[in-house]
Parts: structure tokens; sequence; C-alpha cells
């Protein structure tokens, strides 16, 4: 695999996926696009799912990773998409409106459950360990895969996601020892917490429509969280319309749980 991919043809989506997993998670949004003429593209960030897994010194920056996803973009010649993100990939979609937007044609932004306030957030005991520059090292060498997969599929899908996409899931997240580098990829949330409020602003000053869609059962990017998203910088803004779904039995990965309404909105509106 290189890193990249693409299904269908048509009108165009691009997907910004989260942490830790991948764009394996659009799976089923991808099959709902194809089936109404759309075409999806993504790509792993690196650090992530089928992309290669740079160990220390190499630093992880979601700054880069949005311009790996602008070059991308440039070198498929896409030119009129909508940009769909979720979790660590909502605060990739944020910087690149704020560093790219000027150079694409985005016809809409669809924003997943995400942690993009991190004070409206319940970080996991997972997350702070890995985090931790002492605890973390240790315990992404003791994680298995197929036990954070397992982990994942029952405790942020609603329903839970079952136990043969907890081993599809290990097996993307086994690939070139994705584990080994999870405490890199989650110093994510140091960044964010740094730079979150300018992301924010950003946001609400955006030209680009955007779709807020949160899944209600989330325990992490809590309900609490997409409501003060809406409320603050999203319902009174007027750069460009914007307008909230909340999904009641939706759960963190809401792509996973609810694809045919994650792939309807997307499909609303877009070019």
């Amino acid at each position: 695999p290189d890193g990249t991919a693409e299904w269908g043809d048509g009108k165009t989506t691009i997907i910004s996926h989260g942490f830790p997993t991948s764009s394996f998670d659009w799976q089923d949004v991808v099959g709902e696009l194809e089936q109404n003429g759309w075409r999806a593209c993504a790509i792993y960030f690196v650090g992530f799912g089928f992309s290669e897994k740079p160990r220390s010194p190499f630093v992880y920056s979601m700054y880069d990773q949005a311009a790996a996803l602008h070059a991308f973009i440039k070198g498929k010649s896409i030119t009129n998409f909508t940009l769909a993100s979720h979790d660590m990939g909502d605060s990739i979609g944020l910087i690149f409106l704020q560093q790219y937007a000027s150079e694409h044609k985005i016809k809409k932004h669809v924003v997943i459950n995400g942690s993009l306030k991190l004070s409206y957030a319940n970080i996991t005991a997972m997350q702070k360990l890995l985090l931790d520059d002492v605890t973390g090292p240790v315990f992404e060498n003791l994680l298995p895969a197929p036990v954070l997969a397992q982990g994942l599929a029952s405790s942020v899908f609603t329903p839970s996601a079952g136990v043969q996409y907890g081993h599809e899931l290990a097996t993307v997240l086994e690939f070139e020892d994705g584990i080994g580098v999870m405490h890199d990829t989650i110093q994510y949330l140091n960044e964010r917490e740094q730079y979150e409020d300018e992301w924010l602003d950003t946001w609400s000053k955006s030209t680009v429509p955007c779709s807020l869609v949160w899944g209600q059962q989330d325990p992490v990017a809590t309900a609490e969280l997409g409501d003060y998203l809406w409320n603050n910088i999203l319902e009174n803004r007027t750069s460009a319309p914007a307008d909230y779904e909340k999904v009641e039995s939706g759960n963190h990965y809401l792509q996973g749980d609810h694809p045919a309404e994650v792939a309807r909105v997307i499909m609303n509106g877009g070019v």
C-alpha cells in the first residue's frame, strides 16, 4: 500500500481520518457514496493505517499532515470537493482551512465527533498513559493490537462493531507496527491544546459551509462538546452557512455505526 486510497467515480469527498485508526474507519461510508455516484479519496496520514511509521527522532505534526493532504489533492488535480473529517482529522481539517483553503474550492466541510476543545473532552486513561513521556513508550510496547482493536470495537461504536471488525482493525493497526509509534502519534493532543483556540477562530470565520454531525453516545468527544462547538463557533457565524445534526444513538465512530447518515450529510449540498 502507498498510503493513499480512492474509490468510485463522480462527485468527490476527501477523508481526513482520526487517531489511532485510519481511513479504514470510513469503509461503510465509502460504500454508500459509491452507490450514489460519488468518489472518495483519502490518505493514510503518516504513522497510521497503511502508511509508513517513522520512529524517533521523527516528530509527528498535524501541520505536516495537513500539508500532505494539500499535496495529495493538488497531485490528483482535484478541484471541487467536500471535506469530511473525524477526531484528530477534524483538527487537521481546520489547519487545512487555515493554511490552504484559498487554493482549493471546498464546497462543504463535514465535521464528525472530535475533541476540538479539550476542556470539554473526556480523555481516557489509556490516552493519558500513551501521551506521557515516561509511561507512553513502555505502554505502547505492552499494548497488543488485538486488545486495542476489540476495545475500540466494543466501547466507541453503538452498537458494538463486532469481533470480526476488531480482527480487521487489528490487522491495520499492526501494519509496520503502528502500535509502536502511538506515543509519538498521540502527541497531537498536545499540539491541539496549544493551538485549539487559533484553529477554532479560523473555523468561526471560514467561508466554507459546514455540517457538524455528532454522535450523542460518545464517551470521549461528548455530546456537551458538540453543543459547545455549535453554540460558540458555528451557530451565529456570518461567514458561511452551518448546520448541526445530533445522532442520538451514534457513538464516537459515527461513520462506522451510522454510515448511511454520514453519507447523506456529505452528499447534501456537495459539489
